[in-house]
């Protein structure tokens, strides 16, 4: 008797294992996408596309008498980190999975997103003449 209840103890936990294997581990996605731009291509932009193509969002645009065209951006700061998802990985596995009731809302609250703001003027032919940071 005793055999068999072990043995029902320990299909049931291989039961609870396999599952929680099945299901992805979102937080480690979460952690290792990376999106947004860091200063240093915010800094490295040149043009009005540039800028744009960073994920930049238009906060105020004003074309000034000269030509020159003002604009202020919202650009989102990068997120993720490989370094930071394979943490979560190992912590995940080497936790049987336990890990997954921690490491979710972790991520969810490094998640929020968070900006650089950028005012940049640009000669008549969209080439940036100045770019400040605020």
């Amino acid at each position: 008797m005793l055999i068999s209840i072990r043995g029902l103890y320990i299909k049931k936990l291989i039961f609870v294992v396999s599952c929680l294997s099945i299901f992805p581990s979102c937080y480690v996605f979460m952690a290792a996408k990376k999106e947004g731009a860091d200063i240093n291509q915010v800094q490295a932009s040149h043009t009005r596309s540039d800028f744009l193509n960073l994920g930049a969002k238009i906060i105020t645009s004003e074309r000034m008498p000269n030509g020159e065209l003002v604009e202020t951006y919202q650009i989102p700061k990068q997120r993720g980190s490989t370094a930071r998802a394979v943490m979560h990985g190992l912590l995940d596995i080497s936790t049987f999975f336990i890990w997954e009731l921690a490491g979710t809302p972790i991520e969810g609250s490094l998640n929020k997103p968070e900006f650089i703001t950028v005012k940049v003027t640009y000669s008549p032919d969209d080439i940036a003449k100045r770019a400040e940071l605020l």
